[in-house]
């Protein structure tokens, strides 16, 4: 557990949860051993969940969500958000982030099966 004495800020980037499977198909990841998608997704949101209600009771936490779509249809947007809310701190150089976000387009995510889509959404409409 994080000292309650410090201050931290966080970046969140949500990302559509159909998004995150497919990237998983993609790459061959398995974050929870041999779970189907569904189950592995289902663990996630309940995660992200968790992590959530541990955010909204820490004080200390300065939190900044980015979404993933958005970061990337405009990036200048979402870096320079990015970059201010660490500006009291950091001095960043948003030209860099450009170019390592613009390195990692095209490294998205596999299509997924339009029945695991539909179960997805139901999923993310029911945890949200």
């Amino acid at each position: 557990m994080l000292p309650s004495r410090h201050s931290y800020e966080l970046v969140l980037v949500r990302r559509d949860i159909k998004q995150i499977v497919g990237a998983m198909r993609l790459h061959d990841i398995r974050p929870e051993g041999d779970l189907s998608d569904f189950e592995a997704a289902r663990m996630l949101v309940m995660k992200q969940n968790r992590f959530k209600a541990f955010l909204a009771l820490r004080p200390n936490f300065r939190v900044l969500e980015i979404d993933y779509d958005e970061l990337y249809a405009t990036p200048d947007a979402g870096l320079t958000k990015i970059a201010r809310f660490f500006e009291r701190r950091y001095t960043l150089d948003v030209d860099a982030m450009r170019r390592a976000l613009g390195a990692t387009q095209g490294m998205s995510a596999a299509p997924i099966p339009a029945w695991l889509a539909r179960k997805l959404d139901a999923l993310r409409a029911a945890s949200f």
